[in-house]
């Protein structure tokens, strides 16, 4: 708690009336945090993408900062998630209305989050706000949102660093929240920079950025450790293991008439990937098409494949159990 007053900054209020860069930014905010993620995945643009929205709230009331964070929510969330509606509409063959509809409320609950952190900090500028306020208000919020009504974990800033394999060693530690928290810290901390320098305030605000530098230092520091270390003693016997992958077409791999076709790649690519010392195939998770505890043809097919190659594979199919109640379904690993 000592660090949050260590150095605070107090933003000068401004008319609270929205101009139109205040828009602009906070657009420009949500469709950068969004090209962090995949695609395109510029994973850097996360550590700049508050700094337009952060610049449009400041010197605003509650009531503008508000209306900020909704714009920035929906613009990120709508443009993040898009994809849903084709996938509901594709593959759970609903009209367009009853795809749509269901993404608009989602996007809508999830803008919620931004507009209560921007809501927050528009109240609390008002004041002497100590710098990690905002990196934790985000990190509260995103911590809510992934428990609450079951949570949605979806989209957390944190994860757009997935790539960088030195700093998301941090999450061991400190799960994905570590990582959002430093990403906002970082960016509160360049844009107080900006304001600084146009203020000629330099000086107030080194102590921010030292910080703001040294932790992200020790996260580095410590990932560079985890990867680097001697973990000689959590080694076991190595293992020989073949994963299959065959990237196929969701409107295709439920479709009987494919089920044959589906089983041919499977067994042709195991085939081209197996070497001498294998101890293990994976297939994937819902690799198998069709209820394998049948025993037809194509169950049959599959266990002659491990039998001849003398290599137990590990899969997912669907599979029932019938009681007098019913038959229930699930999925099931062989």
């Amino acid at each position: 708690m000592a660090l949050f007053l260590l150095s605070k900054t107090s933003l000068p209020q401004r008319p609270t009336r929205l101009g139109p860069f205040c828009y602009i930014g906070a657009v420009t905010s949500g469709l950068m945090l969004t090209a962090a993620f995949p695609p395109p995945g510029f994973s850097w643009l996360a550590w700049i993408a508050f700094v337009p929205l952060f610049k449009a709230i400041e010197g605003q009331g509650p009531k503008e900062g508000i209306k900020l964070g909704l714009i920035f929510g929906l613009v990120h969330f709508g443009t993040l998630l898009y994809w849903i509606v084709y996938v509901a509409s594709h593959y759970g063959r609903l009209n367009l209305w009853l795809s749509t509809f269901p993404f608009l409320l989602l996007i809508c609950y999830l803008a919620i989050y931004p507009v209560a952190f921007c809501g927050l900090w528009s109240y609390l500028q008002r004041g002497n706000l100590g710098f990690l306020t905002i990196p934790f208000t985000w990190t509260a919020l995103e911590f809510l949102r992934a428990k609450l009504l079951t949570g949605f974990p979806w989209c957390l800033v944190g994860y757009s660093q997935f790539k960088n394999l030195i700093l998301i060693q941090l999450a061991s530690l400190t799960g994905v929240y570590g990582l959002s928290f430093l990403i906002v810290l970082a960016n509160f901390s360049i844009f107080q920079i900006t304001v600084a320098r146009t203020k000629g305030k330099m000086a107030t605000h080194l102590f921010p950025l030292l910080i703001t530098l040294l932790a992200i230092g020790t996260a580095l520091g410590y990932g560079n450790s985890v990867l680097s270390g001697d973990d000689s003693k959590a080694k076991g016997q190595a293992l020989g293991v073949l994963v299959v992958q065959p990237n196929i077409d969701q409107s295709q791999k439920w479709n009987p008439s494919f089920q044959e076709a589906t089983i041919q790649l499977l067994e042709t690519l195991t085939r081209k990937g197996a070497t001498p010392g294998l101890d293990l195939i994976v297939w994937p998770e819902t690799a198998i098409p069709f209820f394998f505890q049948e025993n037809g043809k194509l169950s049959g097919q599959i266990r002659a494949l491990s039998k001849q190659l003398e290599v137990p594979i590990i899969f997912g199919s669907p599979a029932y159990e019938d009681s007098p109640n019913g038959r229930r379904y699930f999925n099931r690993a062989y």
